[in-house]
């Protein structure tokens, strides 16, 4: 007993200094906490190994060497790195409150930070790439055939490039603002969120002019068969973009939503707990990207099958389709 009371005195001592600790204290269920653990430890290695396919891949795979697909490809290494990096630092707070050690529980006040950068530099940059893959599709669109002679892999690398030093740089300089950074956040994925309605929008409003175009001209002559895969291929791309951009909006709205909550003020249990929920959301969202690519990008799909063994690749009976 006098154990229990002294670890209880020590948790409210710290959580005094550590918010993420007195938030932790208000959830009484240690099954709540283990339950986490096991969750986001399973979650980042599958998240890390599928992504990691994504990216062999994609390297591997000379007709995928495209300004498009490198986006892809930076996308899929922000989602990597959010299951390597990122989902191990989440485990961290959720074993220092259920293991009682006094020199645990002070050594988190200073961890605490690593996740704080992590988390926001890496979901950034998912979010923006996510961004830039739909402007990059309005370019596609806009240009035809000067598209290759603009947007090149250079100039793609040079922008990730970009993005990656600049959310790295704000989300290291916000680690002592949390406040702050939660609000800057929710700015960020509100402007990219507008951003990719409005280029989802005039894609769609593009691609269906072309193909009534194409209708019209397929209707006296019989059609244009390589006009009308290229129509056919531009439709499906689209399509796939708006699959990826409706997974993103079901896994980062309810983070907006209770971040705003939280960041109002005082809150209540069930806030905090729709707040953590929702964080694990995100973090999923690098799950389920991987999922989404291979089930409807027959590109990616056989590019991540050439990496399985062959036994693996038969079982699955996809040695046909990659002949």
């Amino acid at each position: 007993m006098n154990g229990s009371k002294t670890s209880g005195i020590l948790k409210h001592l710290v959580a005094s200094e550590c918010p993420l600790i007195e938030e932790s204290s208000r959830i009484k269920s240690f099954s709540f906490f283990i339950l986490s653990v096991i969750v986001i430890t399973l979650a980042s290695i599958i998240t890390a190994t599928l992504n990691g396919l994504v990216l062999v891949g994609i390297y591997r795979t000379p007709s995928l060497h495209t300004p498009s697909f490198f986006l892809l490809f930076g996308l899929a290494l922000s989602d990597f790195a959010i299951g390597a990096l990122a989902m191990p630092s989440t485990v961290v707070p959720f074993v220092v409150y259920t293991i009682e050690d006094e020199t645990l529980l002070k050594m988190w006040c200073w961890y605490r930070r690593i996740p704080n950068f992590i988390l926001p530099w890496l979901s950034g940059v998912s979010v923006i790439t996510l961004t830039l893959v739909s402007v990059d599709r309005m370019i596609a669109l806009h240009l035809n055939l000067r598209y290759p002679t603009i947007v090149t892999n250079k100039r793609v690398a040079i922008i990730i490039a970009i993005v990656w030093i600049m959310t790295s740089l704000i989300a290291l300089i916000q680690i002592w603002a949390t406040n702050w950074l939660l609000w800057l956040s929710i700015a960020v994925l509100a402007i990219c969120f507008i951003i990719s309605c409005v280029n989802n929008a005039k894609i769609l409003k593009i691609v269906r002019r072309h193909q009534r175009e194409i209708c019209q001209v397929r209707a006296p002559y019989n059609g244009n068969n390589q006009q009308n895969n290229m129509t056919s291929q531009r439709w499906k791309n689209t399509k796939n973009m708006l699959w990826i951009y409706g997974l993103f909006l079901v896994c980062y709205a309810p983070f907006m939503v209770t971040a705003v909550i939280i960041n109002v003020g005082s809150s209540p249990p069930l806030a905090f707990f729709c707040f953590i929920a929702s964080m694990g959301l995100v973090l999923l969202n690098s799950l389920f990207n991987p999922i989404l690519y291979c089930a409807k990008m027959s590109q990616i799909r056989r590019a991540l099958a050439m990496q399985l063994p062959e036994r693996i690749r038969h079982w699955f009976r996809l040695t046909v389709q990659l002949q």
